[in-house]
Order: structure tokens, then sequence, then C-alpha cells
């Protein structure tokens, strides 16, 4: 967590800015803080913040899961290419 969003939050608490201080946690993706925050707001601002903070890791999955997925075929493409060039060189 970045001290500056933590500061920014900490100085909207202290002015009693609750949803000012939810917003500027989840723009700067402090979750624990932003689940904390939204916890003593309303169960409608806490659900808001769950599913913000699930479709964020749901596109860091597919991110890694691409990832994956290229270095494989990445593998495979490179055995392929040296199983014709060592097959090319003995024939």
């Amino acid at each position: 967590m970045a001290a500056g969003v933590e500061a920014e939050v900490s100085a909207h608490l202290m002015a009693g800015a609750r949803e000012a201080a939810l917003t500027c946690a989840v723009q700067g993706k402090a979750w624990p803080l932003a689940l904390l925050i939204a916890s003593v707001c309303s169960a409608d601002r806490y659900k808001e913040v769950v599913q913000a903070r699930r479709s964020t890791s749901m596109g860091l999955r597919l991110f890694i899961y691409l990832r994956v997925i290229f270095s494989v075929i990445s593998c495979v493409v490179f055995f392929i290419e040296s199983f014709f060039l060592v097959y090319l060189s003995i024939s």
C-alpha cells in the first residue's frame, strides 16, 4: 500500500469524510483499508467494494493465466524449432 494513499485516507478520516476516504482507498487499490472503511459506511458500500476488489483480482488472474499460456506456447515452439534444426543438420 502506498504511503501517499494511506496519508490521504487518514486525512479524510480525520476530517470525518468517510465516503471521500473510501473513494481514495478504492482508487489507490488499498483494499484492506477500503474494506474496513466500507464496513462502517453501509452494507451496500461494502458490497460495492467487494465487487470492485473481485473484478480487479479477476483481471490479475486473467493476466497470469495468459502469461502462463504464452510461456508454454513459447517453449513448445522452441522445442519444435530445435528438433527441426537438429533433424535437418543430421540429414
